[in-house]
């Protein structure tokens, strides 16, 4: 978000906008194939391929329900940005452009046992994984010029390509290639990863929402308990189906936010120090009054932080207090 082409930064006293994914001279990016599913929020991935597999029943690998959207393409920009020379500027009091249109989902590759135990009334499953994988894919629409990897971020264009005249990352000499085709870009990435899966009371799968405010209450908790930087955990949800009530539902996937892990979730795998989380997260709810005794909003001293800004609105601390009370009760 901070480097991709169309973000700026300040560095050196001058406002510096990014343009080009740097290309090896040698060396293609590597590319994958996603499809993020409207339903419950999975995400699969597969080695890119300009094939198209025709035949293939299009349904989510999870949850089964049709899929609405065709697949997408991410580019992993290892070898960095290059800043566009011809449009450097002083700054100004204008916030720097950013782009927030961050997915973080668990991929996963570990097949280690879930422990069952009973933590109030919550029948509880929990798994740790080391060096399990994550990836990160910022959806904003990036038109990339696979020749020289000239980029433009246009989010209002839904379509496929654009054509553009441009200059290469030299600034001098003109692209002989005019159509920019339409990527995201992401990384995958392996650290450790903690799986909490409330089997009764559940999460219900159609309400996102829900298990999303939950998730966050549980990383202000842990970190609040811990005294650790909330920059150093992270976490997402993963569907699945709770074979106690044969619906869906949503794991908690907590994960050291360094890659290769650095030993913060492994913190919280056992039910006593996970009930002292849940008490601790529901003090904190319980001590904010945004949303009046409804508790119906959420704001930077419960649930928001600058990470999750994409769902401020949707996350309410009603819904964790409630939730963890039922746990705990």
């Amino acid at each position: 978000s901070e480097y991709a082409p169309g973000s700026q930064i300040v560095a050196n006293g001058n406002l510096i906008t990014s343009r080009y994914i740097k290309k090896a001279p040698t060396m293609l990016w590597k590319m994958y194939d996603y499809r993020i599913c409207d339903e419950c929020k999975s995400i699969s991935i597969s080695t890119h391929t300009d094939a198209v597999e025709k035949g293939e029943e299009n349904v989510c690998s999870v949850c089964g329900k049709p899929a609405t959207k065709s697949d997408q393409t991410f580019i992993i920009p290892e070898f960095g940005f290059i800043a566009d020379g011809n449009n450097i500027k002083k700054p100004s009091l204008i916030k720097p452009n950013r782009t927030y249109n961050n997915e973080i989902a668990y991929v996963g590759n570990k097949d280690d046992a879930f422990r069952e135990f009973n933590i109030g009334n919550a029948n509880i499953l929990m798994m740790q994984s080391q060096k399990d994988e994550m990836v990160v894919i910022n959806e904003s629409h990036f038109f990339v010029c696979p020749v020289c990897g000239y980029t433009e971020v246009d989010d209002k264009t839904f379509s496929r390509v654009m054509r553009k005249d441009h200059k290469d990352a030299s600034g001098y000499r003109k692209c002989n290639n005019k159509d920019l085709r339409r990527y995201s870009l992401g990384y995958r990435f392996s650290t450790n990863v903690l799986q909490i899966r409330f089997m009764t009371p559940t999460l219900p799968a159609i309400k996102w929402d829900y298990a999303y405010s939950i998730l966050q209450g549980i990383i202000r908790g842990f970190c609040s308990y811990f005294s650790i930087d909330e920059r150093d955990i992270s976490g997402c949800l993963q569907y699945f189906k709770n074979e106690c009530t044969g619906n869906g539902a949503y794991s908690i996937v907590l994960y050291d936010n360094v890659p290769g892990g650095s030993g913060y979730v492994s913190m919280l795998n056992t039910p006593d120090k996970l009930k002292v989380v849940l008490e601790r997260t529901r003090d904190i709810m319980n001590s904010c009054v945004c949303g009046g005794e409804k508790g119906d909003a959420s704001c930077y001293s419960c649930l928001r932080n600058y990470y999750n800004q994409r769902h401020h609105d949707e996350m309410k601390r009603s819904y964790v207090i409630a939730f963890i009370d039922q746990v705990l009760s």
